[in-house]
Parts: C-alpha cells; structure tokens; sequence
C-alpha cells in the first residue's frame, strides 16, 4: 500500500521518467559463464576464510578472541564483520572486470574506471551537503541536544495516566518526536527503554508489543530527519534526477512534498498497531500485545 501510494502520488512531484541511454554492450554467454565462475571462486573463498575449523588459511576472517560463531563473525574486531562492505564491492569489481574482459566492453583500465565512476555522474554535490550534516551531527552530540530533549519527552509522557489506546498514540508521536535528532535507534532504545517497559507493562502491554509499537514509530521518524544519512542522500538524488534547472531541490521544500504522504502512512501504521492491540493478534510464537 505504501509503494502504490508513493509511486501514484509522491514520485511524479519530484522527478520526470528517467529515460535510460543505449549503450552499445556486448552480451556475452562466454563471459557470463566464465564470470559466474569467477564469482563462485570468490564466494567459497570467502567462506572457507569464516570456517570455524582447524584448516590452513580457515578462519582468517573471524575474531578469534570470541567464544561463540555469531561473536567471531559480527564482533567489533572481526574482519569479516568490518569489512562486509569491501568483500562485496570487491566481488562485484572483480567479476565486472571478467566480464568486461572476455565481452570485450573493457578495453584498458582507462574503460574499467569509467565503468566504476558512471553512477557517480552529477552526485558531488552529495559529498557537500554530506561534510556540513556531519558538522550538525558532530554538534549535536557534543552538546547532548538529542538526549536531554529525549529524556524531558519520556519524563513529559510518564506525568499523563494513560493506559491502551492513547498510551500507544503518544508513545509512536513522542518516539517520532525523538528521531529527529536522534535517528539511531539503538541510542533511542537505551534511552527510554528502562522507563518506558515498565510503563506500558502497568497498562497490561506486553515487552514485545512495545518493542513493535516503537520500531513503527523509529521507522517514521527517520524519514524526514535532517540528520539521517538516507535522508541526506535522497535529497542528492532527487537533485540528480529533477524535472528541469526551475525545479530546486531544498530541504523545507521536499518536506512539504513529502509530508502529506508521511502523515497518510504514519496513520495507517497507527490503524494498523491499535486494531492488532485490540484483536489481540500475536506478533511471534508465543508473543502477544498483552499479558
């Protein structure tokens, strides 16, 4: 319902249909299979680098110091979990390179860095507005704007006596509240966590149910603030692919495009958690909204 509402009514205010230009490619069956090849190599060499067994070359990606397998694989000194991103970026670099060798699509390395840099065209601009976010964000949490604002929202909810129905209400409005400046939700979650279980728990609403009724909210949130990193490069490609020099991207602008169909989802959300409250439809083995 979302995506139909976004592609009907949200999508046309900003941008035209883009028309994609002809290449001349080569299609190539030999190069494809060949670079399927190449990317099943690379793929059991990655995995047998996060085997746990006691092989040569095995486990080179893990965090050796951890005890359990999840530990070595996501923990803060794990190489495969801090460099995830690069594994995958070098595969797709490497079996692009096959593909555009043996399809003769690429030439010299002249054609290769082309390739590499072509979606990047018209996005500079994303790394400007990216150096001056990152300015507000540095600000903000140096001065702890976030979380005092934060704290004085959930001492604000906890003086009304609110049970069910307005309980949740003000809960999703108060957690969208917070997003704005403090679009992480783990940071979120520590914060009101301790005040807000035992809270909805005196309501007769269940750990689980809460934790679902603020991840709706985190989610809305997030989607106009400024200093979310997604936000910031929706902004870059909407200036990409905008209908025409008249039509100025800008940020107070895009929010009065977005908003009405902000405000439709976030309602629908709201309709969707108070009908689930009241059915009392479980939301996993063995969780309910309720005790």
């Amino acid at each position: 319902f979302g995506t139909l509402i976004i592609d009907k009514f949200l999508v046309p205010k900003f941008t035209k249909k883009y028309v994609v230009e002809e290449e001349e490619l080569i299609i190539s069956k030999k190069a494809m299979k060949y670079t399927f090849i190449t990317f099943i190599i690379l793929l059991v060499i990655i995995l047998y680098g996060i085997l746990p067994v006691k092989l040569p070359g095995a486990g080179l990606l893990l965090d050796t110091s951890q005890t359990r397998y999840i530990e070595k694989l996501f923990s803060n000194s794990s190489p495969f979990g801090n460099g995830l991103v690069f594994l995958l970026t070098s595969i797709m670099m490497i079996c692009g390179l096959v593909y555009g060798k043996l399809s003769k699509n690429i030439k010299g390395s002249h054609d290769f860095s082309l390739g590499l840099s072509k979606n990047f065209e018209n996005l500079g601009f994303i790394f400007v507005l990216m150096f001056f976010i990152s300015q507000i964000i540095a600000i903000v949490d140096w001065s702890n704007l976030g979380v005092v604002i934060a704290s004085r929202l959930i001492e604000f909810m906890g003086t009304f006596q609110l049970s069910g129905i307005p309980l949740i209400i003000t809960f999703v409005i108060i957690v969208i509240l917070m997003s704005i400046l403090i679009p992480s939700a783990i940071t979120k979650w520590e914060l009101i966590s301790p005040t807000i279980i035992p809270l909805f728990m005196q309501s007769n609403i269940t750990p689980g149910f809460t934790q679902f009724i603020f991840k709706v909210a985190d989610g809305i949130g997030k989607c106009f603030s400024p200093i979310f990193m997604y936000f910031i490069i929706t902004l870059a490609f909407l200036e990409k692919y905008r209908i025409s020099e008249k039509n100025q991207v800008s940020l107070f602008g895009t929010y009065k495009m977005i908003m009405p169909t902000v405000i439709l989802i976030s309602l629908l959300w709201i309709l969707v958690i108070c009908l689930w409250y009241l059915i009392g439809f479980p939301i996993g083995v063995g969780i309910y909204s309720t005790l």
